[in-house]
């Protein structure tokens, strides 16, 4: 009979299955060549064994021990682990009213340097208002299309509401600084938008090509094909002229008598040639809207920017066309 241990002195009882053998075998007297194999953990390594051979007549100067190099096992491979997808995070949902910006209305800029009290505004966004509706009258509303804007807290006077543009005058109660406007429909309020007032921005309106929105002499229309002849005259619409020495309530026309003068200092240019400027002041009849009479200068015929510049605050600069004076 054999048995085998570690070299540590710790049993293993695998000689039962080793060559089929078992405690029972029998062996001749004779030379005996044992091979066997053990099954160890994957750590492997030399390890001495011991073999004990009894019986009668058996020579134990053989040498009853041997030493037993054992392969581990090919370890079998560690499964790579399917990494966890990485929840895809759900989108948070825009608001229902929200207000993308604040532009001036006349010169269509956003994030324009300010907005002066009393001047007309554009908002741009989604989910302004119910429906596309433009006021039919004075004062203005404040309430349209479902919508309703605040500035500041104070409700502002709408001329058109629509999803997603909101035409409004800025009160004239609201100081230079800093402003949020708000638009809130069917009880659901926008996030608010901040911008900037100041005392004085004007804005010349827009048409076309960068075209000003100016009345020649004799009513028509400026434009490459009715020019302004040198030495007529000119009214140019604009917005944000600044104080007027006749103060308009907001939401309100414009009086025509007394009629409501800018009060701070301007000038006007065409081509870079002075102006003169007959008359600056709110337009009767129209809210938040200004008006500039002017001269037309001396100058080739051509197409020119129109510049107006009140309080030290220079308008954007729309074309006008002139023709020589007339004979």
């Amino acid at each position: 009979t054999f048995e085998w241990v570690y070299a540590n002195g710790a049993a293993h009882p695998q000689y039962d299955a080793v060559m089929g053998l078992d405690r029972s075998t029998q062996f001749a007297p004779s030379r005996v060549t044992l091979a066997f194999q053990a099954q160890v953990g994957a750590t492997g390594g030399a390890f001495t064994n011991r073999v004990t051979v009894t019986g009668a007549g058996v020579n134990l100067s053989t040498g009853p021990t041997a030493s037993v190099f054992v392969v581990p096992p090919t370890p079998t491979p560690t499964p790579t682990p399917t990494p966890t997808p990485t929840p895809t995070p759900t989108p948070t949902p825009e608001p229902a009213v929200r207000v993308n910006a604040v532009a001036h209305a006349a010169s269509s800029a956003t994030g324009a340097p300010g907005f002066s009290p009393g001047s007309i505004i554009t908002l741009y966004g989604a989910g302004m208002a119910t429906s596309t509706v433009s006021a039919a009258t004075t004062p203005l509303p404040t309430t349209l299309g479902g919508a309703t804007l605040a500035i500041n807290g104070r409700p502002a006077p709408l001329f058109y509401a629509s999803p997603t543009q909101i035409n409004a005058q800025l009160p004239n109660e609201i100081a230079p600084g800093e402003a949020t406007a708000v638009v809130t429909v069917g009880g659901v309020s926008s996030t608010a938008r901040s911008f900037t007032v100041t005392a004085v921005h004007p804005g010349i309106f827009l048409f076309g090509e960068n075209r000003a929105v100016v009345q020649n002499q004799d009513f028509s229309v400026n434009s490459a094909d009715r020019p302004a002849p040198v030495g007529s005259f000119l009214t140019v619409y604009l917005t944000g002229i600044g104080p007027v020495d006749n103060p308009v309530p907001t939401g309100a026309v414009a009086p025509a008598s007394p009629l409501a003068r800018a009060t701070l200092a301007s000038s006007a240019t065409i081509g870079g040639q002075n102006a003169e400027i007959l008359f600056l002041g709110a337009t009767p009849g129209l809210v938040g809207v200004g008006q500039a009479n002017l001269r037309v200068p001396s100058l080739t015929p051509g197409t020119y920017p129109l510049v107006i510049t009140i309080g030290g605050v220079r308008s954007n600069a729309p074309l006008v066309t002139v023709a020589a004076a007339a004979p």
